[in-house]
């Protein structure tokens, strides 16, 4: 698990959590027990910060994805039914002559 280093950030994190807010719809004033309140301006820099990891994950399976070629053999047999079905669609078409 890695940690957040930057000071400043993990003060605002503090006092965004302790801050109180309105609770809706009675309109009145909450105290933060845990976590940011939904909505909040820091929820999505909170998201950003544990997604950057997914997204790297996800950037190098692609990557590895891409690189390994092919993944299915083209079938000459659904090749053939997909063009037919094709060219009957083509008659339904305004444009069609």
């Amino acid at each position: 698990m890695e940690k957040v280093q930057d000071r400043e950030f993990i003060d605002l994190y503090w006092k965004a959590v302790r801050a109180n807010y309105v609770s809706f719809p009675s309109g009145t004033w909450e105290k933060g027990l845990e976590g940011v309140p939904q909505g909040s301006t820091l929820s999505p820099v909170l998201s950003n910060i544990y997604l950057h990891k997914l997204d790297l994950f996800m950037e190098q399976k692609t990557k590895e994805s891409n690189d390994s070629g092919p993944v299915s053999l083209e079938c000459p047999k659904y090749k053939e039914i997909h063009t037919k079905i094709s060219n009957l669609r083509q008659m339904f078409l305004p444009t069609y002559r």
